[in-house]
């Protein structure tokens, strides 16, 4: 298929949002905080069969953060702990401190 120049760029402007406005990606029957009830609801609602259960299903109580999530069988060991490269940008108040700004 081939565009026109003018008709090219107008479709491409679609996309183009005005100034001032911001692009939500995570909004509707996916956004992250409902995203589990608005999924059972649309399986109900369409009898759908439950997928079944999966290990990443757990919750993070039962998880060992420890275990290896490739093979579920080794465990992760802490060998070192890196330091940030550059000291953070502002210092924490102190406590008790009055806020200055």
């Amino acid at each position: 298929m081939a565009l026109a120049v003018d008709e090219f760029l107008r479709r491409f402007l679609l996309h183009v949002l005005p100034r001032g406005f911001v692009r939500i990606r995570h909004f509707g029957l996916l956004a992250n905080g409902q995203r589990r009830s608005a999924i059972r609801r649309a399986r109900h609602l369409l009898d759908a069969p439950t997928p079944p259960a999966t290990p990443e299903d757990a919750t993070p109580a039962d998880r060992d953060p420890t275990l290896c999530a490739h093979c579920r069988q080794g465990h992760w060991q802490v060998v070192e702990i890196l330091r940030p490269l550059t000291p953070p940008r502002a210092r924490p108040l102190a406590a008790g401190a009055p806020d200055t700004s």
